[in-house]
């Protein structure tokens, strides 16, 4: 897509230059390219003045030793093999080298300047490459090296920043030549294809830049657009040109570090006075170079990171036991009891941990809506936001300028800040891309003398490390929450198991069978069953719910229940019973709602009573149709002297008393009038099995297929003939007072 600003479309242009195929080389050297059955297919137009008469057009199409002998013959052979091969012909001496693009070689000669590499120097200066301890050592001793190697009067070592602007960290500079030393320079300066051109050929040599280059003959339309990627001669782009031109260069070579298969940087030589070329051993050693200056560079790197982490680990270990230690809160809760650490763990100064009303805030952060939009694009994105400008778009805003946030699981994720680091930055020459008023295009800037600004908006930037202990923390965030939340749910389990009976009680005059299942993601919920035994033969079935799922719930629903009972013992009267639980719960718990339905069976008489505190109406489950009990008073808890008065209920035989919880019906996507259709439908088609099967059948009916967040009791009642009822141990007159 075409970019809306005329500049960008400008560096666009510029960024798109094919630099790898210019159609010429550079004049000092003469380049011949064979295809695979030896021919000559391309030779450069000054090959014939450089390696002799036989090189010229007339050799296009023919092979190669038969046009130019076996004495050039023998140098392709031996740079084919990756030597630097040298011929003398009529008493001239060359050196060649060779090299392949696609299933052409590429042959390239030049005469000897007659200069060598300084062996022994060189290998005496490696050796102290090895014994550097930090970069500004190994920088420093790497630029004078090459300088003493070839003789160029500037050397510089350039250092890419995240965003591709260079810097320059070390220099060696001759008497009288300008310093660049801790320049900066943009990244428009050396363009995406030049810096993936580096990664390829990892050094480029430019003799003279006021050299006119020669262009490539062609024996055919097939050789066009030949590729010179793997070309030591390929010519240079102009605009590169007028760049060194402008900066006052005559010479130039670059040879690139890389380091951890990243281009980290270059070593830059410049030389003013006057055109300059090293021999290709020259050129051979300070490749050298830079590989040992970055394989040292790559050592001190991971040496410096693995110290860095080492101490952030150790921070790490350290608030890992914290959370381990305090398993009775949430993680997010424990760790805001130590922020210092939180904040100290990355070098920020504000921190966020969580989101909604329980997050924690500590420090500077920015406004609700970034916190907001961060944690977005954490969610959307791969769970982590590095950012370290947050003030780019405002510099004069204030606040936190940079973010790292990692997304948790649920509402539990971390946000770090830190402030804004305004920096001064000395370019070299005004950076900003500007078009030339004639002809409209992007010229390189003609002066290179400092040019000083201010950045703003900016924070430091967050570290591999940091970012990567950050990533660890939310783990061990969630590790401790998963485990604090297993622990609960077996203390839950546990718990519930003592509150909740066995199973359905067998008392004389009547049969039932109950059912409950726990929420998924927690065994301890609100909801309970009981059956009461009275002194005066009337037993009493009781189905509630208190609101909420938890420790805290089930210890409210444990005094309910046992409070219940008590009250049940002291007054005939299920109204009185509920009207004293609700003022027990308005007065000493205040915070909490409760339901619960009775029902009051005396099986001598084969009569039922109801009374209801808010809870979803009973069901009796009829063969000639299932119906609502209609008797609801209002929920335990909500105000006090409010009526809960029993209702009779005729049953007939064959019919049976369904009572249930909130779980069993309620969804969020159905009024709750349909779903009590629901229920009293699947109360007829299930009337027919036994009481056991016909439990079963409700819960797995209702449930099935639907996504309930809530825990879940039935319970089944059916009146029996006494006079057919078993009479032996297992049909007590005794109220069933041990649970498990």
């Amino acid at each position: 897509m075409a970019s809306d600003d005329p500049i960008e479309a400008l560096i666009a242009d510029c960024a798109a230059e094919p630099i790898h195929a210019p159609g010429a080389v550079q004049p000092h050297g003469a380049l011949v390219v064979l295809d695979a059955d030896g021919r000559i297919g391309t030779l450069s137009a000054n090959a014939a003045e450089l390696i002799g008469p036989a090189a010229g057009p007339e050799a296009l199409g023919r092979p190669f030793g038969a046009v130019l002998g076996p004495e050039w013959e023998r140098a392709l052979a031996q740079a084919l093999d990756g030597h630097i091969a040298a011929v003398e012909v009529a008493g001239t001496a060359y050196e060649c080298i060779a090299g392949r693009s696609g299933d052409r070689v590429l042959f390239e000669v030049e005469p000897d300047p007659g200069t060598a590499a300084a062996d022994r120097e060189l290998f005496s200066v490696l050796d102290a490459f090895h014994g550097a301890h930090a970069h500004d050592e190994l920088l420093g001793e790497a630029v004078a090296t090459v300088a003493r190697l070839t003789g160029f009067d500037r050397v510089m070592c350039y250092r890419f920043d995240p965003e591709w602007n260079g810097e320059v960290v070390a220099e060696v500079v001759a008497p009288g030549i300008a310093s660049f030393d801790g320049l900066r320079f943009p990244a428009s300066d050396i363009p995406p294809q030049a810096r993936a051109q580096y990664e390829r050929t990892p050094l480029r040599l430019i003799p003279d830049a006021a050299a006119t280059p020669s262009p490539l003959l062609a024996a055919d339309a097939g050789w066009g657009d030949l590729d010179l990627s793997e070309a030591t001669l390929r010519a240079v782009s102009p605009v590169h040109l007028r760049y060194l031109r402008n900066m006052g260069v005559r010479s130039s070579m670059s040879v690139s570090l890389t380091v951890g298969g990243r281009l980290w940087g270059l070593i830059a030589c410049h030389h003013c006075t006057a055109a300059l070329r090293p021999s290709h051993r020259q050129r051979q050693a300070v490749r050298l170079v830079a590989r040992t200056t970055a394989a040292v560079l790559a050592v001190l790197r991971t040496g410096a990171r693995t110290e860095h982490r080492v101490g952030l680990l150790s921070r790490l270990d350290h608030l890992s036991e914290v959370l381990r230690s305090d398993d009775r809160r949430g993680p997010l809760d424990v760790l805001a009891d130590h922020a210092d650490e939180v904040l100290g763990l990355v070098g920020a100064t504000g921190l966020v941990l969580g989101e909604g009303r329980d997050r924690h805030v500590v420090g500077e952060v920015p406004d609700d809506d970034v916190i907001a939009a961060l944690a977005r694009r954490a969610r959307d994105g791969v769970g982590v936001v590095v950012d370290p400008a947050l003030g780019r778009e405002r510099p004069d805003a204030g606040g936190p300028a940079g973010a790292l946030v990692v997304a948790g699981t649920g509402d539990r994720g971390l946000m770090w800040f830190r402030p804004e680091s305004a920096e001064t930055v000395r370019w070299a020459g005004d950076p900003t891309k500007r078009p030339d008023e004639e002809t409209g295009k992007l010229e390189p800037r003609a002066s290179f003398a400092s040019y000083v600004e201010e950045v703003r908006g900016r924070a430091v930037p967050w570290t591999e490390e940091e970012v990567a202990i950050a990533v660890d923390l939310a783990a061990r965030v969630a590790e401790a929450d998963s485990l604090r939340v297993r622990r609960e749910a077996e203390i839950a389990a546990r718990l519930q198991q003592t509150l909740m009976l066995a199973g359905f009680p067998s008392v004389r005059g009547m049969t039932g069978a109950a059912r409950y299942r726990p929420v998924s993601n927690s065994p301890l919920g609100g909801d309970w069953y009981d059956v009461f035994f009275r002194p005066d033969g009337t037993s009493i079935v009781a189905v509630g719910d208190v609101a909420g799922h938890g420790i805290e719930v089930a210890s409210t629903m444990a005094q309910l229940r046992h409070a219940l009972r008590a009250y049940l013992v002291r007054t005939p009267s299920l109204g009185d019973a509920l009207a004293r639980l609700n003022e027990l719960l308005v007065t000493l718990l205040p915070n909490e709602m409760a339901t619960v339905v009775l029902a009051e069976i005396t099986p001598a008489e084969g009569t039922v009573r109801i009374a209801n505190a808010g809870h979803l109406p009973a069901v009796v489950a009829s063969a000639r149709g299932s119906r609502l009990v209609e008797a609801r008073g209002p929920s335990l808890g909500w105000t006090s002297d409010l009526p809960h008065a029993p209702v009779p209920v005729p049953i007939e035989a064959g019919e049976r008393l369904v009572l249930y919880s909130d779980g069993l019906i309620e969804r969020r996507t159905r009024p709750i009038d349909a779903s009590l259709d629901v229920l009293l439908a699947a109360a007829d088609a299930t009337v027919h099995l036994g009481i056991e099967e016909q439990a079963d059948a409700l819960l797995d009916r209702l449930t099935e297929g639907t996504d309930v967040d809530d825990d879940v009791t039935v319970v089944v009642v059916e009146l029996v003939d006494e006079r057919t009822a078993p009479d032996d141990d297992d049909a007590t007159t005794r109220p069933p007072v041990e649970v498990r």
